[in-house]
């Protein structure tokens, strides 16, 4: 093709772009009555004539037809199938902005009917004893590890000669073979429990693809991957809401995952993850980010993932809106690892 048809190709390209190539737009929905919503859909496809992403009031965002207008309302996925289904009749390509994995809405029915696919994350704490001074301290959550490291004269940590006292902290006693000449900085990992669902707990993204994509599914029936062509799912932040801002991942699966993939226990390596220990604790921090980061991908993103691909539509996931650039990873995981495993 010579340089000029390349030319006129692309104005023409310009001048009459198909749907896809043109701008997007974000359409919230204030109402439910179809006859309405039908204008609005007709009017966005003569003047955008790209695709459009239901936004509806999912993720917080309150419509004016109050309740009923709620993503996933028995009156909203009754809207929705009719605008699908004139979607397809003006070949207007649809997307829809599902709820985010942490939206208040869903928080009971995902963390199951016992609370067992609840968020745990793993909590840091210490304190210093003077030399023959034990100091005790009361712990209620489950404890994975108590250290008590003998200080040097500057205050520095000697983590090669540490006792493990995680039995006395536990019964709440002072342990034995402290040196009476010696204060101790006692470090302590304990796990906490959330009252928000897991989105690194496979059964927990099951019961968020049940309560929010297979409505959506039977709502939309044929025109599901006909005129509704893709869903935009928020990616959740590892760390449910509320979450200290020291804490880490916790999940059931963690230990298991990172001694298969790394070869090396993580509970004896706690340390690594709050103070310095040396060269050592890099290798053990980003064995654990990467294994956390696994754990994102194949238990909250490849099934979803999946499960849209064998549904006939397409998906995207949108980073959290919150989310500082320079703290992805604790947002939502390694994306040079979920890159990798996608």
């Amino acid at each position: 093709m010579t340089r000029a048809a390349t030319t006129e190709a692309l104005a023409v390209g310009f001048a009459d772009a198909p749907a896809e190539a043109r701008p997007w737009v974000n359409w919230r929905w204030q109402t439910l009555e179809v006859s309405l919503l039908t204008a609005q859909l007709e009017r966005l496809r003569r003047e955008a004539g790209g695709p459009v992403v239901v936004a509806s009031s999912a993720n917080g965002r309150r419509s004016s037809a109050g309740e009923a207008g709620r993503f996933g309302s028995p009156e909203w996925l009754a809207a929705f199938r009719d605008i699908a289904r004139v979607a397809a009749e003006i070949e207007q390509p649809l997307w829809v902005e599902v709820p985010d994995f942490h939206a208040e809405a869903l928080r009971s029915a995902l963390m199951g009917e016992r609370g067992q696919f609840r968020a745990r994350v793993l909590r840091f704490d210490d304190w210093e004893t003077r030399p023959g001074k034990w100091r005790k301290r009361r712990i209620t959550d489950p404890l994975l590890l108590g250290l008590a490291s003998p200080l040097s004269e500057r205050g520095h940590l000697n983590l090669s000669h540490a006792l493990d006292v995680t039995q006395a902290l536990q019964r709440f006693e002072v342990p034995g073979g402290l040196k009476a000449s010696l204060a101790y900085r006692v470090l302590a990992f304990t796990v906490e429990t959330c009252e928000w669902a897991d989105c690194l707990v496979r059964e927990a993204t099951e019961a968020y693809l049940g309560a929010v994509l297979e409505p959506l599914l039977q709502a939309a029936g044929d025109w599901f991957g006909e005129s509704v062509k893709g869903v935009f799912i928020p990616a959740p932040a590892i760390l449910p809401p509320g979450a200290a801002a020291d804490a880490i991942p916790w999940p059931p699966a963690l230990t298991e995952a990172f001694g298969e993939q790394c070869e090396y226990a993580l509970i004896p390596q706690l340390p690594a993850l709050s103070v310095d220990t040396g060269v050592a604790h890099t290798r053990v921090r980003r064995d654990y980010w990467e294994t956390v980061s696994r754990l994102y991908a194949e238990h909250f993103l490849l099934p979803l993932r999946d499960w849209c691909h064998a549904n006939g539509v397409q998906v995207g996931f949108l980073p959290p809106r919150d989310a500082d650039s320079r703290k992805l990873i604790r947002a939502c995981a390694d994306p040079a690892v979920v890159h990798r495993l996608s």
